[in-house]
């Protein structure tokens, strides 16, 4: 019982030890803290699990004036889209007729590191386990039929899908992305995100998965996503981390500040009463 607890106590002093040292060495500024403030994320972004689908929508994912740098950056870039097939060949198909734009994460876009570092966030995942971004155009008639996006080759080898929207749609004008396994239809929303699992660690697939985008209805009527696939192992090189906005130095609340649900000014609270239970009023 002695040796158990002397070890105990070695083990002990030997981990606060290594504590130490790593207070120290942060102290001296020798480590280098990777992180995402949350003054990076949108405003109002909330996440919404769908049921039991293992689909989850994700609001204000990105914001207006990102989705409008994306669609310019796109611009004169954008091609024919193309399929996967014969173990890894990019080839046009008839499954597919909308047009899409590379964007390289090595790029020092500042608004492609911002999305980028956001849903690596969300899967907790190193941003080295993303593949390039993808800016995709569906005009009026445009599809992409019923596909996985994964397979059994390096070239779809992915465990996440994160799918986000640049422009809205309403239902006449179509557009969805419908799982028909699942029975769910995702309307386009400017800045939502849609993301599901494709595959699990240990390999496992999720057939359910399965998807569509259907074509935009209406003259002028354009749908624009991003697509971003990560992973469950380093694709890229890599990318400049996003220049992290400072904490913001508080200021008190205005009484006319527009608030979320359960918040509220303080009005006449102070350190002297916020704690007093008030005495219980006579009834007349």
């Amino acid at each position: 019982m002695r040796v158990k607890k002397t070890c105990e106590l070695i083990w002990r002093k030997l981990r606060q030890w290594v504590q130490q040292r790593h207070y120290r060495l942060f102290k001296l500024g020798w480590y280098k803290v990777p992180r995402q403030p949350l003054a990076n994320f949108p405003n109002g972004m909330s996440i919404t699990h769908i049921a039991n689908t293992g689909v989850t929508a994700i609001d204000n994912f990105c914001t207006l004036e990102e989705a409008e740098h994306f669609i310019a950056t796109a611009g004169s870039n954008i091609k024919p889209s193309a399929v996967l097939v014969d173990g890894g060949k990019l080839l046009q198909s008839e499954g597919r007729t909308s047009q899409s734009s590379f964007m390289p994460l090595g790029s020092s876009d500042a608004t492609l590191q911002n999305l980028v570092f956001r849903a690596a966030s969300v899967f907790g995942l190193p941003v080295s386990y993303c593949e390039r971004m993808s800016i995709t155009r569906y005009r009026e008639g445009e599809y992409y039929k019923a596909h996985f996006d994964y397979d059994e080759t390096f070239e779809a080898d992915r465990m996440y899908t994160c799918l986000i929207y640049l422009s809205e749609l309403t239902d006449a004008q179509g557009g969805g992305t419908w799982f028909a396994r699942l029975n769910l239809l995702a309307r386009p929303k400017l800045g939502r995100a849609i993301c599901w699992v494709n595959t699990d660690p240990d390999g496992r697939r999720h057939p359910e998965t399965h998807h569509a985008a259907l074509p935009p209805v209406g003259e002028d009527v354009e749908k624009w996503v991003v697509q971003l696939w990560f992973r469950g192992y380093p694709k890229t090189r890599g990318m400049p981390r996003p220049v992290p906005r400072p904490g913001i130095q508080g200021e008190a609340l205005a009484t006319n500040a527009v608030l979320p649900d359960g918040v509220k000014h303080s009005g006449e609270l102070s350190y002297d009463n916020a704690y007093i239970i008030p005495e219980p009023t006579e009834e007349a």
